[in-house]
């Protein structure tokens, strides 16, 4: 497990352009996944109408404690 700390410490240094391509890319793979989830169990794709919808189960974030 450390040496997965290490590795994930030296991709969020901040001044690190490599970080911040492997961050985006991250963040396009787990949209691309939710899209393609979304489609298959028939929920919303967009962010707005996801949140919506969570808000809707679960309510309020600020009442979650």
């Amino acid at each position: 497990m450390g040496l997965l700390d290490k590795a994930s410490a030296k991709l969020r240094k901040k001044s690190s352009r490599a970080g911040e391509a492997v961050r985006e890319h991250n963040r396009h793979e787990a949209e691309r996944t939710v899209s393609i989830l979304s489609k298959e169990l028939g929920l919303p794709e967009s962010r707005e109408e996801l949140i919506s919808l969570c808000y809707a189960v679960q309510g309020d974030p600020a009442h979650w404690r």
